[in-house]
């Protein structure tokens, strides 16, 4: 509906299927009394129209050329970011143990929180979150099965916060077996009332966030970003902005399988197998940066030191911005 002579840009912010709705050519071009391209969804007749077209990470865009190949040399991508005067929590530090003192700060404040609202503390476990949209392609059901396992219930305390799509059946159960874990185990808490407040100490008071979505389906991700600005490290799947942010090892963790597409989480029999090699490395790397964090307090801080010295300067709006706008954002 833009006017020719425009610089029309298309930002798309999903490589899952809610994000490329069907498109009904005839009703939409008698309500908005236009000519639309012969395509099949919205996504394709906006990228038909646009001058340019951007993915949201670097893995996004790979992913959407090759759902959309017939627009893949307009593809491109400006990685998210975040605003950091809101997100960043933790006062500015030039040392790991300037770092350490101030994530003391704020994992007590995360005590605090499940402490008011359960009564649970997680003493001298290490304090694992996972703070995200309940939804099947982002698999909540690996903090479900980490919640029980047997080895590890002494050594972590989960936070686990969320919330699902009213119309998400899937979602709702998840979110109901989650409640119901929190009510019985003592290492783990849920808290199903989400939002911006409840994340600004879910992400940045705990000692190692879980990002765990099925690889191909995070366009970007912004909870690394967030975590990472204060310090926290992320143990994630290889999907989304992580791979732009994390160096394995270095600044944070990488599990898991990148597969070249885009499969098909709930009919192909491919998802199930990916789903499990990938929960077997997720729990192999979670216990040797366990193992780290009780025995080697010095080397896990240093990680925690590189992913906010590392990780704040990349994940910067301004940056974006830039990207997006340098005629206006020079000096």
């Amino acid at each position: 509906m833009l006017p020719k002579g425009v610089r029309r840009r298309f930002i798309t912010h999903t490589p899952g299927p809610w994000g490329h709705p069907r498109l009904c050519r005839e009703g939409a071009e008698e309500l908005l009394d236009i000519s639309l391209p012969d395509v099949s969804t919205a996504t394709e007749a906006a990228m038909e129209e646009a001058d340019e077209v951007y993915a949201v990470s670097r893995r996004h865009a790979e992913i959407t050329r090759k759902l959309f190949p017939r627009y893949a040399g307009k593809i491109g991508y400006v990685t998210n970011a975040i605003d950091l005067e809101r997100w960043a929590r933790i006062r500015p530090v030039d040392s790991p143990s300037g770092l350490w003192e101030e994530h003391l700060r704020l994992r007590e404040e995360l005590e605090s929180l499940t402490s008011g609202l359960t009564g649970k503390r997680a003493g001298e476990r290490m304090i694992l979150s996972w703070t995200r949209r309940i939804v099947r392609y982002k698999r909540p059901y690996y903090v479900e099965r980490l919640a029980q396992e047997r080895d590890l219930k002494d050594r972590v305390f989960l936070v686990v916060a969320g919330k699902p799509h009213v119309w998400d059946r899937w979602g709702r159960g998840q979110a109901e077996r989650l409640l119901k874990l929190s009510r019985e185990l003592n290492n783990m808490v849920f808290i199903p009332t989400y939002g911006v407040e409840i994340a600004r100490y879910t992400l940045t008071g705990a000692d190692l966030l879980l990002f765990t979505p099925f690889p191909g389906w995070e366009a970007s991700g912004t909870s690394q970003m967030k975590a990472g600005a204060n310090g926290v490290p992320s143990l994630s799947s290889r999907d989304g902005a992580s791979l732009e942010l994390i160096e394995d090892g270095v600044n944070g963790w990488l599990f898991g399988s990148q597969p070249e597409e885009l499969i098909d989480i709930e009919g192909d029999e491919r998802a199930f197998k990916v789903d499990e090699r990938d929960y077997a490395d997720f729990i192999g790397k979670l216990e040797r940066i366990l193992d780290m964090f009780e025995s080697r307090r010095g080397e896990y801080v240093e990680v925690m030191f590189n992913a906010y010295k590392s990780i704040t300067p990349k994940v910067d709006i301004k940056r974006l911005l830039g990207e997006y706008y340098p005629e206006f954002m020079r000096g």
